[in-house]
């Protein structure tokens, strides 16, 4: 007995466990978005209904530095993140997450509270994850990138109405944008996308149209001494 306790115990020290990843649903196993996260472990996988997501748990979400993908069912067009107004995020992502950390299928809306600093549909601030196939609509801001190498695809950032479709400040240098449109979106500064703050973000095969603003970059807005670098983009309206 004891050679075969001894022999198991080396064997778990030379070829440590890797535990199956687990699969959350939301709402079957947690009531809202952010239980499912706040259970989830490196590796999981919150998956969530379609359906209207309202209430404190399904606005200022949180990935917590996990390496996560939380992913809807049924697609952005059927499963919604509505702030109602009250809340300053739809996710915020800022303790350090990074690609491996994936939010891919959803639609946030009316995040209107707060204000330049808030206000948006997914803040990234500090952190790189990857935003797949999400809309981000009828919020103060779509999306704010901050100090991030975030990878952003396939997503349509729309009718957004104070604070510009897509800010990139203070350091998104190798933020990349791709595959997105980013339409009908308003500000006094870049309505479509503001760059500002020494960033240098690349867009690829994005789409920027029909965007105003009140003062200066109805479609983007480059700050003075930044850049912004584009590939097989369409600007217009």
């Amino acid at each position: 007995t004891f050679q075969l306790f001894w022999l198991c115990h080396c064997l778990a020290v030379a070829y440590p466990c890797f535990c199956k990843a687990n699969t959350i649903h939301v709402p079957g196993d947690q009531t809202t978005i952010q239980q499912g996260i706040d259970l989830a472990e490196d590796g999981d996988t919150v998956l969530v209904a379609a359906g209207v997501y309202t209430g404190e748990g399904n606005y200022e979400i949180e990935l917590l530095g996990k390496a996560i993908v939380v992913i809807s069912a049924a697609g952005a067009e059927e499963t919604v993140i509505d702030a109602e107004g009250i809340g300053r995020y739809g996710f915020y992502l800022h303790q350090d997450e990074d690609h491996q950390t994936v939010i891919k299928g959803f639609k946030v809306i009316n995040v209107t509270a707060g204000n330049f600093f808030s206000s948006t549909g997914i803040y990234i601030e500090d952190s790189s994850p990857t935003i797949e196939n999400c809309i981000l609509e009828n919020n103060g801001r779509g999306l704010f990138l901050e100090q991030t190498s975030a990878i952003i695809s396939d997503c349509t950032i729309s009718n957004n109405t104070t604070w510009s479709g897509i800010i990139n400040r203070f350091g998104s240098s190798n933020a990349v944008i791709r595959n997105c449109l980013i339409v009908g979106n308003t500000s006094d500064v870049g309505g479509g996308i503001r760059v500002d703050v020494s960033p240098s973000p690349l867009y690829i095969n994005c789409t920027i149209a029909g965007n105003k603003a009140t003062q200066s970059g109805g479609g983007i807005f480059v700050s003075e001494d930044d850049l912004l670098r584009m590939r097989n983009c369409i600007i217009w309206g």
